[in-house]
This record gives structure tokens, sequence and C-alpha cells, in this order.
């Protein structure tokens, strides 16, 4: 609610438009968030086709189960193939997606996914036996509006789980604004571990459990494609040095990166993303 912030760098949208974002930070709290960022019927266009949970799921078969009684809701549920895990557990699964093309496809297979709304979720009070958020709250527009909705759908002490990158951690530091999960303007907020906890405090979330995943280096190739969309940011950042500056400075910076990142001894909190687990009251 503070409206004293200062800025703390300039990160490139190095996914759609080349454009440059500022992250700032609210003096009185220490939140980081995107500012100026685009309007919620216009943030679409920075997303594209291609975005990586627009992808068809690997399989989108919906399996003919008896049903655990149970109502589970995804938040930004892509293509929806944690839906199809869930379903085919047993319970009812419901979705919200912001693209108009994605809950077409969604829809077409059998899922029940509606199209995100700026401020609302478009179901009844205590609803849910569970939600998900995995890579999601940071993109919500009314921050504080969807919370509180989420709160207002989940039943008394039904389950909200939200995973987000940590700015705070070790690989956050590492890169500085060229760390890939800045990922502006599609991140609006950036999150630690305090920042998580107070808004899910301040909207009546209890049995809080916060900790940190970090990723292998050496075990998943998730991360070296990381490493190149920062070696991208860097080298499309330094437009004023020559070209083969540019790629040397690209090059030396993501290497040094990758070898203090594979080197460090990681703490319980420095880890690349946040996980939260917490009850509705």
């Amino acid at each position: 609610g503070s409206e004293s912030q200062r800025k703390l760098f300039q990160c490139i949208d190095i996914k759609q438009t080349r454009e440059i974002f500022n992250i700032v930070q609210c003096v009185d709290c220490g939140f980081k968030f995107t500012n100026p960022r685009p309007a919620f019927d216009e943030i679409g266009q920075y997303y594209g086709k291609t975005y990586y949970s627009y992808q068809a799921p690997s399989t989108n078969l919906l399996a003919n189960v008896p049903s655990n009684g149970k109502r589970f809701l995804e938040m930004g549920c892509g293509s929806g193939e944690y839906l199809i895990a869930m379903h085919n557990q047993g319970y009812d699964t419901y979705g919200i997606e912001l693209d108009e093309n994605v809950v077409s496809a969604a829809m077409k297979i059998g899922l029940d996914v509606r199209k995100a709304e700026s401020n609302r979720l478009p179901f009844d009070p205590e609803y849910f036996d569970e939600i998900r958020l995995n890579h999601v709250l940071e993109h919500l527009h009314s921050l504080n509006d969807i919370v509180a909705e989420m709160g207002r759908c989940l039943k008394s002490d039904g389950v909200l789980k939200i995973e987000v990158p940590n700015i705070s951690s070790f690989d956050s530091k590492n890169f500085g604004k060229y760390w890939r999960h800045l990922d502006v303007p599609r991140h609006l907020y950036h999150f630690d571990e305090l920042s998580l906890r107070a808004l899910l405090e301040k909207h009546g979330f209890c049995d809080i459990k916060i900790s940190t995943v970090d990723v292998p280096v050496f075990k998943k190739l998730f991360y070296l494609k990381g490493l190149f969309t920062s070696a991208k940011s860097m080298f499309y950042t330094e437009e004023k040095r020559s070209l083969l500056s540019r790629i040397f400075h690209a090059l030396f910076l993501t290497s040094v990166g990758f070898v203090r990142y594979a080197l460090h001894n990681k703490s319980e909190l420095d880890g690349a993303f946040l996980f939260a687990s917490a009850k509705n009251r």
C-alpha cells in the first residue's frame, strides 16, 4: 500500500519485445516489483504463442476413475497437464488461464478451464479443497484481490500450494539484473521468503511452511537452458558495445556465474525457487 519506492535496476524483455522495464523496491517493506507494467488487457502480447506452459500436454487421457469427493483448482493451468494428472487421481479439477486459445484447447479435451479475470475467481465460497499456483503468483495483476479470492474459495483448512522464483536466492544475486527468472514484464512481482509469508498472513492463511528448491546444475538441462537466457539478456542489454565485445561479455559473465553457482554451498533459504504451503482459516 505504500507509494514510497526506489529503483533497483532495469531489465530487458528477452523473450518477446526487447523492451526495458524497471525493478523497484518498496522503501517501507522491501517488496520488489516491476513498475511500470503492462495493463491486464495488454499483458497477453508479452507471452506469445510459444510460451512454455501453453505447449500441448504429453498426454490428454482423462481416465475414468471414481471421484475422491475433493475439488482442485490450478491457477495458470496452461495446457492442463497437471489437471489431467489430478483428475486421474480422482479429483474434480478446474483451471484458470489467461490465453483464450489455451482455454479453448483445454476445454476440447474435457477439462473445465475458465478465462482469467483481473480480480475475481468465478467460483462459490468454500468450494475447493486445494488450490495450486506453480510459477503463477508473480504473474497476477490484482495480487491482493486474487489472494483474498483464493481464501474465499477455499474450504476451512483447505490447502494452498505456491511455487515462485526467489529474488533472494544465490542464483538471483549471482546474475543480478540478468537473472532469467526476473522475466519482465510477465513477472510483475519478485518474492522472497519474507514477502511471500507476509502476503499469506495478511489474507488470513495459517500453518505457513516455506522452503526453497534449487535446480541441479548437471542433472537437468533446464538450468543450462536458463543460462542461455541470461547470456542473451547480457548480449542485448549492452547495445553500446561492439558486437564482438557483447559476445565476449555475455559468454564470460555467464561462464563465471555458472561456476559460482555450481560451487556455492546451498543454504535452506537461498534456493532459486520458493515453495509455500498454507491452510485457510
